[in-house]
């Protein structure tokens, strides 16, 4: 009789090269905007990547992915069994395996006037961070750096804000840190900011949102790109950048992905919030989960067809068990499909 394995190891069988999905949370803060707007998404590898390399081939592209997704798989594991501790604590340790650890990224304007930097886009994460100028020590990163000096709507955030709760105060400033367990870290100072980005009208749209302003961070952060300049977390929790868009994004978001290396100039993949996410003719819906530390997005997954035919798995392979680990859990950047080895197995 087949037995479930209470601590199960995962096999990829897929590289996903087209993925729709839209996400539902409930909203919690407030803003004034009333439109929705879009994010271009810029995958690593095409040619009109800031961190496009011409002599990588396309097998080296998907063994790269796989290594991505590899990583992410154990950090995510690491981080769902931290017993006790919510990743929503910048003060905690979040362990990985390597920092690089996101395929899509999108290009936002910070500050006033703007600086225009790349960040990650991360379903996992629940803090908006980016390294700032001048910095003690910092990973290489193409220019621009943002520099709050020449931003008028710079501001830190007092101690007193509802995300400072926990960091440590100086001067009036909350001080956040990231450390991870190979002893890689970024910190800086919690501060609120303007975000310009393209709207559904063809302006641009801008919202003030908290974030991190790194001033310190390990110099291998993203060693596999000069164009990342940090974060864009868009998981569940209350500092995410999905969360603080409120009623903007009324707790909607959706993306569609395109293939890597689609040969048309317009195909471009796009990150939707609000108003503007497009709802899937004759499409599904299954209610979305919330994690136990408040910051992935998970779906109740009971069984798996091919070919039509349902394979009847075992009762419970894909469920959430107490200390956080097991069940199906949605993420934007891992790229191949990973399954416990009962479920490979069986497929």
């Amino acid at each position: 009789m087949a037995q479930i394995i209470q601590t199960p190891t995962y096999s990829h069988i897929a590289i996903l090269i087209f993925t729709a999905l839209t996400l539902l949370i409930a909203p919690s803060l407030s803003t004034t905007l009333q439109n929705g707007f879009i994010l271009e998404l810029i995958h690593r590898f095409p040619i009109h990547s800031p961190s496009y390399s011409p002599n990588v081939t396309f097998v080296e592209k998907i063994e790269r992915l796989v290594e991505i997704s590899d990583n992410r798989v154990e950090w995510i594991e690491s981080s769902l069994r931290a017993d006790g501790m919510e990743s929503g604590s910048l003060m905690g340790i979040r362990p990985t395996v390597t920092h690089d650890l996101g395929v899509y990224m999108a290009k936002v304007g910070i500050g006033k006037p703007p600086t225009n930097v790349h960040l990650l886009l991360d379903s996992g994460s629940s803090l908006i961070w980016t390294q700032c100028a001048p910095c003690v020590h910092c990973f290489p990163q193409d220019p621009p750096v943002y520099n709050p000096a020449f931003s008028d709507t710079y501001r830190p955030l007092p101690c007193t804000h509802p995300f400072c709760a926990g960091l440590p105060c100086i001067n009036n400033m909350c001080r956040f840190v990231l450390r991870y367990e190979d002893n890689n870290y970024t910190k800086g100072i919690m501060a609120a900011e303007q975000f310009t980005f393209a709207s559904n009208v063809g302006a641009t749209e801008s919202v003030r949102a908290a974030f991190g302003c790194s001033s310190e961070s390990s110099p291998n952060m993203f060693p596999s790109t000069r164009a990342v300049s940090g974060i864009l977390g868009v998981g569940a929790g209350p500092a995410s950048f999905l969360s603080q868009l409120g009623s903007l994004a009324r707790g909607r978001f959706s993306y569609c992905l395109v293939p890597m290396d689609l040969p048309s100039a317009g195909a471009v993949s796009y990150l939707r919030f609000g108003a503007d996410t497009e709802r899937i003719k004759n499409g599904r819906t299954t209610p979305m989960l919330r994690s136990f530390d408040r910051t992935h997005y998970f779906v109740e997954l009971q069984d798996i067809s091919v070919d039509g035919r349902r394979l009847h798995l075992p009762p419970g392979t894909f469920a959430r068990r107490p200390d956080g680990t097991g069940g199906c859990l949605l993420d934007s950047g891992t790229s191949a499909t990973y399954l416990t080895d009962i479920a490979y197995t069986a497929v």
